[in-house]
């Protein structure tokens, strides 16, 4: 049988040859690629059987890095826009994975890995130096972790794995410490993850913990999602302001406006994950930003020191977030005008 050449992949997908090769190779200029286009090449690549070359060392530096993430799945009743965000927040972080890399002389490719299958196959046929994951699967984890070098990113799957991810307690802090400042007392917080995801459960604790220790604040942990709240407002002490990951929010925003509600006016709103879609939402969402640019340098810093043999016990590191201040927020009171020790010391971005 003839071997599939990179030139019979470009013919059968409809793109140019010079596309499939930066796909399939790794090249820096093909990080720009749309997530559907490459999708398509490598699923075109997948069924016509191609089996690439392996990957060679470039004037003697380490071969191919590789950003394996969960693909974004598409949903009923989820706006383009918002479904683009949701890539876009992805592509962000390995915007900074590629670029801490690239900074030290270091090649990356991302695969947004759909089936286990071919995700395997692949990196047992190609050179891969080490692996960044970002991938919602244990069970393929398992997989990689002893075959390859790994740190998990934003991510807690396997503890016997290096990761780096946001420092979860002062996201929520920073959150509640802004809300206070500006007067609101009964807060509360949102999250659709399940019980058994890490940093839901880290995130939800320390919403607990933060608001029990805060002054006057009457705490709600609002587990049955938007008809929770909607329940919580139409109780006799509704709350004044939530927490929500950014696409909870935006939600939370769409249905105050079908019951003649507003934000802030009405209710004040909180982020997490400052999607790119808080600069467009209306109002502009408040939202803490996972600081991507320090997560990807400290987790490229652990695979380096795994791949060269400098590490023995699986590391967990934590970046500060940061609260960039939008329109969402509205200010209630600020009894006594005192500022608290955290907003001191950590950032705040003001839009």
């Amino acid at each position: 049988m003839r071997k599939i050449t990179q030139k019979d992949i470009a013919h059968e997908a409809g793109v140019s040859q010079a596309l499939v090769s930066m796909i399939l190779n790794g090249e820096p200029d093909g990080n720009r690629i749309s997530n559907e286009r490459r999708g398509k090449i490598l699923a075109t690549a997948e069924r016509l059987g191609y089996r690439p070359r392996k990957k060679r060392k470039v004037k003697g530096r380490d071969k191919l890095f590789v950003f394996v993430s969960s693909p974004v799945q598409r949903e009923e009743g989820r706006s383009p826009f918002i479904h683009s965000s949701l890539e876009g927040f992805y592509h962000r972080l390995y915007e900074q994975v590629h670029m801490a890399a690239l900074a030290q002389g270091y090649s990356t490719m991302h695969y947004p890995a759909d089936k286990i299958e071919e995700l395997t196959r692949w990196l047992s046929e190609w050179e891969v130096s080490g692996i960044f994951w970002n991938h919602g699967s244990a069970q393929l984890l398992n997989w990689v972790s002893p075959r390859f070098p790994v740190v998990q990113l934003e991510r807690a799957l396997a503890r016997e794995v290096d990761s780096c991810m946001a420092d979860q307690e002062m996201l929520v802090q920073l959150a509640l410490e802004h809300l206070h400042e500006r007067g609101h007392r009964r807060i509360g917080y949102i999250s659709k993850a399940p019980v058994t995801d890490y940093v839901a459960v880290q995130r939800r604790q320390a919403f607990q913990n933060a608001s029990a220790a805060m002054e006057g604040v009457e705490p709600a942990c609002i587990t049955a999602g938007i008809a929770g709240l909607q329940e919580n407002l139409r109780s006799s002490r509704p709350v004044s302001a939530i927490i929500a990951p950014d696409l909870i929010c935006f939600k939370i925003i769409q249905t105050l406006s079908g019951s003649g509600l507003s934000c802030p006016d009405d209710l004040s709103l909180i982020g997490i994950d400052n999607f790119q879609a808080c600069d467009f939402s209306s109002p502009t969402l408040t939202s803490v930003d996972l600081n991507f640019k320090d997560m990807a340098g400290n987790a490229f810093s652990l695979l380096l020191a795994r791949i060269n043999g400098e590490e023995s016990l699986p590391k967990k590191i934590f970046v500060t977030p940061r609260l960039i201040e939008r329109a969402s927020v509205r200010t209630l009171a600020v009894p006594g005008g005192k500022t608290t020790r955290a907003t001191k010391a950590r950032s705040l971005i003001r839009k």
